[in-house]
């Protein structure tokens, strides 16, 4: 969500209630995994993560609630590929790593999880507030859409 700020968009172009997100979520860009996450880290509650997901809407929790994702489409394999490494300085930066998958040569997913404890942590959150602050090259037809679902003003 950070990111859609630092991309290609104007201001203007951001819907109100989307900037207004991004108030509820800076306390998370700077919360920082300790040195390993271990089976003590308190798994997030449901209340919790629908909260922080609230602030994530490019996110989205698996089935069981243990895990977190966000696609994408990249402009290109080149752009992909950076934000693959922009991800990877991240995540080693932070000590805690997500699962990163690419398809089609620029279909991009990422899965957040602390599997020390199986499911999901505060950490994830922060992380996701990270990757999304990444600056990506989306694909013209992969921003379209997200206009089209309200994510962007027309």
């Amino acid at each position: 969500m950070l990111s859609l700020l630092r991309h290609n968009f104007p201001r203007r172009c951001l819907s109100d209630s989307l900037v207004g997100e991004l108030q509820r979520v800076r306390f998370l860009s700077t919360r920082l995994c300790p040195d390993v996450c271990s089976a003590q880290t308190p798994l997030l509650t449901p209340s919790e993560l629908g909260e922080g997901l609230r602030s994530l809407p490019l996110w989205t929790p698996n089935t069981e609630q243990t895990v977190i994702s966000r696609t994408f489409v990249a402009k290109n394999f080149v752009a992909a590929i950076k934000f693959f490494n922009s991800v990877a300085e991240v995540a080693e930066r932070e000590k805690h790593h997500p699962n990163l998958h690419l398809t089609n040569f620029r279909e991009v997913a990422v899965e957040l999880q602390t599997h020390a404890i199986g499911g999901l942590s505060a950490l994830d959150l922060a992380l996701a507030t990270k990757v999304d602050a990444i600056e990506v090259e989306y694909s013209p037809a992969w921003l379209l859409k997200q206009q089209a679902q309200g994510l962007l003003l027309k």
